[in-house]
């Protein structure tokens, strides 16, 4: 559904990052975006940006409770902490089609699958790196609705993503966390 309204509207790119190996219409499951028998314009998509991080944060979200449900469900399987992640797959673009984006430099990355795209090649990051504190304060109404963000949230926010080696490897030996989403609630509730 998605993927079809993106291409209704004209959109002209998208990039995303984990695919959904169960319902995903962008080249993961369907390629509703390239797919010639649809009426509307095609469009490219790119997939594998973050994908890491795109994957974790999903994870940390689907193991929440629902606390407002009529009836709250007890999630069983919450061990997030020692999932691997699937192959990196390109699937929606072909290999001539990978290397114009991410620059030949990377083929090894199309190849191999098991590499995550980092920003900057063969240098590795935590998502710590992203965040800073003067462009999070930017963001309209962030404050008003959580308050003031420290530093010590954004140390507490990257420990829930693993860290990516040089190599564009998973560290899957660097202990995360889990997503707290009451804590916020609960102080202010106090």
């Amino acid at each position: 559904m998605c993927a079809s309204y993106l291409r209704q509207l004209g959109i002209g790119k998208v990039i995303f990052g984990c695919g959904n190996d169960r319902f995903g219409g962008n080249g993961t499951v369907l390629s509703i975006h390239s797919d010639s028998t649809l009426p509307d314009e095609t469009y490219p998509s790119i997939g594998g940006i973050c994908r890491a991080e795109g994957i974790q944060l999903l994870r940390n979200f689907y193991i929440q409770q629902n606390e407002s449900a009529p009836t709250p469900k007890t999630k069983k399987n919450t061990d997030i902490e020692s999932k691997e992640y699937p192959d990196n797959a390109f699937t929606s673009l072909t290999e001539e089609e990978f290397l114009q984006f991410y620059g030949e430099d990377r083929k090894e990355v199309y190849d191999g699958k098991k590499y995550e795209i980092t920003p900057v090649w063969q240098n590795g990051y935590d998502i710590k790196s992203f965040i800073h504190k003067k462009e999070l304060q930017q963001v309209p109404f962030l404050e008003e609705e959580l308050g003031e963000v420290t530093d010590d949230e954004i140390i507490e926010f990257s420990n829930l993503f693993f860290d990516i080696n040089d190599d564009g490897t998973i560290n899957y030996s660097k202990v995360i966390g889990k997503y707290n989403s009451k804590k916020r609630h609960l102080e202010e509730d106090l």
